[in-house]
């Protein structure tokens, strides 16, 4: 699979979904305080749910210097996606 489009990839898009769930199930007990909380909370229900697209997350986290350098350089990098994801959160909640 060429490197740009390893987002595609089912085993790569599976550790992301993993991350993002974890992310999700935190959201829905922060405190209502939280920067971006009420929008944040309807992206966790859309995961939740399983109605959002892991595709176009996989491919946010695909577009991450330090991923993709591991990517491309065909190392690990499992030990960054939880960071990734978690950053990315907000962005995909519309924030």
């Amino acid at each position: 699979m060429e490197n740009a489009n390893y987002y595609l990839d089912h085993d790569f898009q599976d550790k992301v979904k993993f991350y993002v769930v974890k992310a999700a199930v935190a959201v829905m007990s922060e405190a209502e305080s939280t920067d971006n909380h009420a929008a944040r909370v309807v992206f966790a229900g859309k995961v939740l749910a399983g109605t959002s697209s892991m595709a176009m997350y996989a491919l946010g986290v695909s577009t991450n210097a330090t991923v993709k350098g591991k990517i491309d350089a065909g190392t690990d990098y499992d030990s960054d996606l939880e960071f990734v994801v978690n950053g990315l959160f907000n962005a995909y909640a519309g924030e």
